[in-house]
């Protein structure tokens, strides 16, 4: 879109010196300068509103808004770029807080209680202007435990790419917590809508003993764990009766 400021509409050539001219040129002028500097105001105060700059603006009403404002870019190329990370922290075991998407990054998750225990994800804000995402910190101090992402999207449709991701039921949103040690997770999405649950490769191993080679709910092919006798390699998920756990072992070299 170009200006729509007009400066033919200035006649450049009046008055013409040494004669004398009807006052009505002076007034055609005068009113083209008007005409073009109000649109002028109407373009400043549009790019003032809605540009993205270098540093903010000095005057204007939006003179401290200095980002994207929720416009939609395409073909835009980012360098020397930072995320501004605001934690969750849990104010006490046992609670997961609503997952903000205004001001959280990172949500630490601790689950201390004796028994199984679910617990359910909620978020609030999600923005809806392209991809964004949250990152899980999960830990627990017993196993297992779960969270439960059904309040995310009803009937717990979310999308697992990454078929090495142990311990997700789509069936039920859960998704088991077996081991002992952090889980991260990035529960993300487009729309808000649909959602893409992601984290660590099943294949990492960790400390973690298995209670029986029949193994628990979330244990899935690939799955390895170790402790300070055997290692232990997971060759079939969970079904409540097949021995999927193996073990071999441990020794140096």
């Amino acid at each position: 879109m170009s200006s729509q400021i007009n400066p033919s509409a200035i006649n450049a050539t009046f008055p013409v010196p040494g004669v004398a001219q009807s006052s009505q040129g002076f007034r055609t002028n005068f009113l083209a300068t008007q005409n073009g500097l109000a649109e002028a105001v109407v373009e400043l105060n549009d790019i003032m509103n809605k540009a993205i700059v270098s540093a903010p603006l000095l005057y204007g009403a939006n003179s401290s808004i200095n980002n994207f404002g929720g416009m939609q870019n395409s073909n835009l190329s980012l360098f020397d770029y930072g995320l501004v990370v605001s934690n969750i922290t849990v104010s006490s075991s046992n609670s997961v807080p609503t997952l903000n998407f205004s001001n959280t990054a990172v949500a630490n998750i601790s689950i201390t209680a004796g028994s199984p225990t679910v617990q359910t994800i909620n978020i609030s804000n999600f923005p809806g202007l392209g991809y964004s995402e949250i990152k899980l910190k999960v830990q627990s101090t017993t196993v297992p435990h779960y969270l439960n992402f059904a309040s995310v999207v009803p009937g717990g449709s979310i999308n697992t790419p990454d078929a090495r991701i142990a311990g997700y039921n789509s069936a039920t949103a859960n998704f088991t917590i077996s081991y002992m040690k952090p889980y991260l997770l990035t529960l993300g999405s487009t729309d808000g809508l649909n959602w893409t649950l992601s984290g660590d490769s099943t294949a990492v191993a960790k400390t973690y003993t298995p209670s029986s080679s029949i193994g628990i709910a979330g244990d899935t092919a690939g799955m390895v764990a170790y402790d300070s006798t055997y290692v232990y390699i997971c060759i079939a998920n969970y079904d409540g009766t097949t021995h999927i756990w193996q073990r071999i072992t441990s020794s140096t070299f």
